[in-house]
């Protein structure tokens, strides 16, 4: 049975990727008529997930009712929002327990009913995440309604797209950076201001196994932004600028002649966009308030933090009450959690490699880097290969940052580049949603930028029309 690489993911672990597998190992929920087979891979803090054939068939599946049934899909978006709501409030409360006087069954209580809430967040948005991953296909069908639109009239279909499907709503990454430019405009650079700052957004950086950005993090950004005050200010009005693109979205639809269905169809596209964005922060705020937990849960089991996390939710029990602990780190050097027929596996070592190795389904890179244009715009620059935060160092302004898939923890060098070109990612990205707020040319999807591309290559990107040329070596 051949499967393909559904997604790659940096820094995490079993406890927040496998309630994915699980979903597709039990029906996705009711939605899907079978069990879909499914296998992560994990190589110390990186994850790639991979699907079998079926899951191509349920994507299809939830695209034609995109297109059929709308209303399903905004009763849909109506439950992210409930859900990532509850879960902001959760966090909240889990964070102001004490969970260093409990009995090691109430422990164990307070982590089922963390994962509990962990797994509702992760399941409520993943019919959006299988309409864009690998291929994204909502992007391709509202291009081509731009294209079949826009015959005769001199509109371009990447830019149109772009601002049609750009959200009306900040996510929390954009307001953090809205209310940093604002510090280093009015130059409030005093302690209590930056504290306050770092106490409303510290958790941004934790992701899925900690640390949240400290002080310093937003310090050495505020010192940045004060270096530049000209730009930021425009910055910050392209970040405040939402009447002002509502405004260009209508006049664009009006002279594309859209109806109620196209519209329609462009504004779940946008609520798509900001809601992955919404159900990820809540998922990395879950995260950042269990921190203690996984902290004394590892206090007790024996072992730290990070490994405590390579624990199947089911084996948390036994290992806090029993102490029949596997071995953690063999699992996070190199494993495999198989899912198939209503089973879960776990496969470490050279084992693990030789299963990925088999059941992979390979792709021959082509010559040609395109991909999909997350925001518009063409630009030239050297490029930077960034894939996790210690790489950051390596961007200077103007160059063109090129990653795998970008996260959080990659701001800093976003902020700093003149254009982004990733391997994944589709309508609903971290990278598309943080371009269009930065207003950067960003392409997307490419496949193999990274393998293609090295540090120093003199590139062209033309977002537009979602192409990456070589210039130099």
């Amino acid at each position: 049975m051949p499967f393909r690489l559904f997604t790659e993911l940096p820094d995490v672990h079993y406890l927040a990727v496998i309630t994915f597998n699980r979903y597709l190992n039990e029906k996705c929920g009711g939605l899907a008529e079978t069990d879909i087979a499914s296998f992560s891979v994990f190589e110390k803090g990186g994850c790639r997930i991979y699907v079998d054939e079926k899951a191509e068939g349920l994507r299809d599946r939830f695209f034609r009712r995109f297109l059929a049934d709308p209303r399903w899909f905004v009763r849909c978006h109506d439950g992210i929002r409930r859900r990532a709501k509850q879960y902001f409030e959760y966090g909240k409360r889990l964070r102001e327990q004490c969970l260093t006087s409990l009995k090691d069954g109430e422990l164990l209580a307070v982590f089922d009913e963390f994962y509990s809430e962990h797994t509702k967040n992760h399941h409520v948005g993943l019919i959006d995440v299988f309409l864009e991953i690998p291929e994204d296909l909502i992007t391709t069908h509202l291009i081509g309604l731009i294209q079949r639109r826009a015959k005769g009239l001199a509109i371009d279909a990447g830019e149109s797209f772009s601002l049609l499907t750009t959200p009306l709503e900040q996510s929390a990454l954009a307001k953090e950076r809205s209310a940093l430019i604002r510090m280093a405009l009015e130059a409030k650079d005093d302690k209590e201001s930056l504290c306050e700052h770092f106490r409303c957004y510290a958790w941004l950086g934790y992701m899925f196994i900690g640390p949240p950005h400290d002080l310093s993090h937003f310090k050495d950004r505020l010192d940045e932004y004060a270096e530049n005050p000209e730009k930021l200010l425009g910055d910050l009005q392209t970040l405040l600028s939402i009447k002002g693109v509502e405004r260009d979205q209508t006049a664009l639809a009006e002279r594309l002649g859209f109806g109620k269905e196209e519209l329609t169809l462009f504004r779940l596209a946008r609520d798509m966009m900001y809601l992955k964005a919404l159900r990820k922060e809540a998922m990395v705020h879950g995260w950042y308030a269990a921190d203690a937990l996984l902290e004394e849960l590892a206090r007790r089991i024996g072992t730290t933090k990070r490994l405590v996390a390579f624990l199947l939710p089911n084996e948390i029990g036994p290992a806090l009450l029993q102490k029949k602990i596997p071995d953690l780190q063999a699992r996070f050097d190199c494993s495999v959690v198989d899912f198939h027929d209503g089973k879960e596996e776990v496969i470490v070592g050279e084992a693990a490699r030789a299963l990925e190795a088999e059941r992979q389904d390979t792709e021959s890179a082509s010559n040609v880097l395109e991909g999909l244009c997350a925001y518009k715009g063409v630009v030239r620059g050297k490029v930077r290969i960034v894939n996790v935060k210690e790489e950051i160092g390596k961007v200077e302004e103007g160059d063109i940052l090129v990653s795998r898939s970008t996260n959080p923890d990659l701001l800093v060098a976003m902020e700093r580049a003149a254009g982004i070109v990733t391997d994944r990612g589709g309508l609903t990205c971290h990278a598309a949603i943080v371009a269009r707020e930065l207003r950067k040319p960003c392409i997307i999807g490419t496949k193999h930028a990274t393998k293609m591309l090295q540090d120093g290559y003199l590139i062209e990107i033309d977002a537009s029309k979602g192409e990456v040329r070589i210039l130099g070596k």
